[in-house]
């Protein structure tokens, strides 16, 4: 049985789908809660969960949330001493922007509103907190009410950039609301350098990177018509750095990262180096941590390279705010563009102004107090609730282990009678294989065959041919032995002469 005291957390976010920042915040959350909590219990919560597993969640699957119903609010807020939504561009009540990253039906997600969760979490009944959330738009006349109420509600509210506090400011909210640079900045925390060099070796000898030096590309799907631009952007940069190479790097599945890579792998195919398989968010920091620079439309992957020390270069190519955001944040105009035209000179100067860039402390220092915030509410409202419940408490984890028990033997039934279809269609592949190798070898026995028989044809034919050679060379001879031959030398050695002067 778990003590009554043990601070539990429930992370609320897009957990669950194959991008590389989502899959960042939540492991660098749990990473520096638990430096500040040691016994905290931590516990994912996304849209669909271990129902839409991707790759990139490299097994740290997410619980589904389900649609926001009174009742599995009030399991949540029952079951954890607060509840941390975020981070992620995930304000908004678009709910049919998500449905490519989940390949359905954008009415499944009217069903499961993220958006709400997002918004107001579990209620009131448990004290939620904002983890450095941005507002991507800003906020409808229609919708202001739900976003008011939720955020006077909150213990803490914080956002990544000026301009998603702006927009919440806008609809009249008068509380403190915390700017906040992204949590990534602290992700050299998150990796031992030795494990991300042994990545790096490993990318290597896949052909994924060069052995020398190199500079990361990305783009999404909107981008596409740029990659001809970028690629005269950094023909001019490679130019002048004929020891560059250019890797490109997907960091997105539903963001079309991957349309935009073969774009621009086709403008380039000897130069450029690209990965030929799914990334783990590992597999990133390792490739842009190993480059001189990176430039892209991926606010995660410019920060992953700032906070390893290197440049970035943002390109802003759909006026996303949260990339103006974090320019500002950085001040560090070089660093930021809107137009393909402007690219070559921010590259150029990526690549000759040494970095760390200066604002990286400040930046890590503001994050750190962020989480010490977070961990200072956790705390807190922890040591309420056993004051104020106890046993209650005791109950509730003991139902929820109680129903963990009960999902774990359903996913138990279902792994045991998946693994049986699976023997079943191992079985078959390997009876079908084993049939299509013995007509192989009746093939092959049937050719050695033919090809005996062939053979010996052909030493049967050699045969023939050098007994008529014999037979030849024997009546040569016979001829030249005559008294006709030698009778008729002298005639023969004159008319030779004559045939010689007449031509």
């Amino acid at each position: 049985m778990e003590r009554a005291g043990t601070p539990s957390v429930g992370l609320i976010g897009t957990f669950d789908i194959a991008n590389y920042g989502d899959q960042l915040i939540p492991a660098i959350t749990e990473l520096e809660l638990r430096r500040r909590v040691p016994d905290i219990e931590i516990r994912r919560y996304a849209p669909f969960g271990w129902e839409h597993p991707v790759p990139a969640d490299a097994g740290e699957l997410a619980e589904p949330l389900g649609p926001p119903t009174d009742l599995r609010r009030e399991e949540l807020a029952a079951a954890h001493d607060a509840i941390l939504i975020g981070g992620g561009e995930i304000i908004h009540r678009f709910d049919e922007l998500l449905a490519p990253h989940y390949g359905v039906d954008p009415a499944d997600l009217k069903v499961r509103a993220p958006s709400e969760w997002f918004t107001a979490g579990a209620g009131p009944d448990a004290p939620t907190a904002w983890n450095v959330v941005g507002v991507p738009f800003d906020i409808a006349e229609e919708w202001a009410p739900t976003v008011r109420s939720a955020v006077r509600a909150h213990h803490y509210v914080s956002v990544r950039d000026d301009r998603s506090r702006a927009r919440i400011e806008q609809i009249g909210v008068e509380r403190e609301i915390h700017v906040v640079p992204d949590p990534a900045f602290l992700l050299p925390r998150l990796h031992d350098p030795a494990v991300i060099d042994r990545r790096r070796r490993l990318h290597s000898v896949l052909g994924w990177i060069p052995s020398g030096r190199y500079i990361v590309v990305q783009g999404n799907g909107a981008m596409v018509h740029e990659a001809e631009r970028m690629s005269a952007a950094l023909d001019q940069l490679c130019a002048g750095h004929p020891d560059l190479s250019v890797v490109v790097v997907q960091t997105g599945d539903g963001h079309g990262d991957a349309a935009f890579a073969r774009a621009f792998v086709e403008r380039h195919p000897a130069r450029v180096w690209a990965p030929d398989a799914p990334l783990l968010p590992i597999d990133v920091v390792s490739l842009i941590s190993g480059a001189d620079a990176f430039v892209g439309i991926s606010l995660h992957g410019a920060i992953t390279a700032l906070a390893h020390g290197r440049r970035a270069v943002v390109f802003n190519a759909t006026s996303q705010s949260k990339l103006r955001g974090l320019a500002d944040l950085l001040d560090q105009p070089e660093c930021y563009v809107e137009e393909s035209a402007d690219l070559a000179a921010a590259l150029q100067w990526a690549l000759t102004t040494p970095g760390p860039d200066p604002a990286l402390p400040r930046l890590v220092a503001a994050v750190d107090a962020h989480f010490d915030r977070l961990a200072e509410l956790v705390e807190r409202s922890s040591r309420a609730r056993d004051e104020s419940g106890g046993s209650t408490r005791v109950e509730t984890r003991l139902r929820r282990l109680a129903a963990e028990r009960d999902a774990l033997r359903t996913a138990h039934d279902r792994r045991g009678r998946q693994l049986l279809r699976e023997r079943d269609a191992l079985a078959a592949l390997i009876e079908e294989r084993e049939h299509l190798l013995d007509g192989a070898q009746a093939q092959v026995r049937a050719l050695e065959e033919a090809l005996l028989h062939e053979r010996a044809e052909l030493e049967r034919h050699i045969s023939q041919l050098q007994d008529e050679r014999d037979r030849l060379h024997a009546e040569v001879s016979a001829l030249k032995a005559t008294r006709t031959l030698r009778w008729l030398r002298v005639p023969r050695s004159i008319y030779g002469t004559y045939l010689r002067r007449r031509a």
